[in-house]
């Protein structure tokens, strides 16, 4: 079973190796990648997919990772946070 997710950081030297981590790691299927909060509030709109795990930059200019999590739909008493 594979695990679906995707990526969120501004930086794209950072958004481009954890892609790169991603695609070497047969568990996991990546479902898009972003640079932008803003872009990933109308992905979660738009979408269908479930995504089993988020990679998210905790420091963006937009939107803090962290109150990004807050505004996403999927995030639920039922979902986790780490941060590192």
């Amino acid at each position: 079973m594979k695990l679906f997710c995707i990526i969120i950081d501004d930086e794209p030297m950072a958004l481009n190796l954890i892609e790169s981590y991603v695609l070497k790691t047969l568990s996991l299927e990546l479902k898009g990648k972003f640079s932008n909060a803003i872009d990933i509030l109308q992905f979660f709109y738009d979408t269908t997919v479930i995504i089993d795990i988020i990679f998210m930059d905790i420091q963006m200019p937009e939107l803090a990772g962290l109150e990004l999590c807050k505004k996403i739909p999927i995030m639920s008493q039922n979902y986790f946070h780490y941060s590192f």
